[in-house]
């Protein structure tokens, strides 16, 4: 991920670009980790040619798994960034209750790997995918909650502020994505596995409502 400048200016700027550096040096370590789970199947022993390759053919089968859950998880981590970046690079200010929910989102976001670890080696599993959309959940929780903060005081720490439509716009492309993977959650724990892997079908008509809400091209950032 390449770095973004805030608007900030002065020792608030310099407060808020370190603030965001971190933020991608994070997201950047997250997707190196997740990347590195991947490794290439390797047949040591093996009495002819044919036994060799189906041992071969099985270790790719198996890494498969390994390959959806790390797409999966890119795109999701991708996401974050992209509706971390949108808000955080309009900063004029900076104020340690942001910069503690910063970390709070990023813990979550650093719990990627490990989610996407748990369902790559057990992906028929109903409690694989429970904790999967169980750690993405918690990251749309937090960035609403990071949202909220950024926004106090009619927008006060943001270029030209932030309330009304456009604050309940953003609100809700935060928590979106959490309404469906609490959907996840839920119809993985009842057994419907099948069902929990479209849960994010469910984020559709949120974010749709949120650009009703508030048109885009009114934005700054947009």
């Amino acid at each position: 991920m390449s770095h973004h400048e805030s608007n900030a200016r002065g020792h608030d700027g310099r407060m808020v670009d370190r603030m965001l550096f971190f933020s991608d040096a994070v997201f950047a370590i997250v997707l190196t980790i997740m990347v590195l789970e991947l490794h290439a199947p390797v047949v040591e022993h093996f009495a002819n040619e044919r036994a060799g390759s189906a041992e071969l053919w099985d270790g790719v089968a198996h890494l498969g798994r390994l390959l959806f859950a790390y797409g999966v998880s890119f795109a999701l981590v991708g996401m974050w960034w992209s509706i971390h970046m949108r808000v955080t690079r309009l900063l004029t200010a900076f104020d340690w209750p942001t910069a503690t929910m910063n970390l709070v989102f990023l813990f979550t976001v650093s719990m990627a790997p490990f989610a996407s670890s748990v369902l790559g080696e057990n992906l028929r599993l109903g409690a694989a995918w429970q904790i999967y959309w169980g750690v993405n959940a918690a990251t749309s929780v937090a960035l609403t909650v990071m949202m909220l903060v950024v926004s106090r005081g009619g927008g006060k720490l943001l270029v030209g502020g932030m309330a009304g439509r456009e604050r309940f716009a953003r609100l809700l492309q935060a928590i979106g994505p959490g309404v469906g993977f609490s959907v996840g959650v839920y119809l993985a724990g009842i057994g419907e596995v099948q069902l929990s892997q479209w849960c994010w079908i469910f984020i559709l008509p949120v974010m749709f409502l949120a650009r009703l809400v508030w048109n885009p091209k009114k934005s700054v950032v947009e």
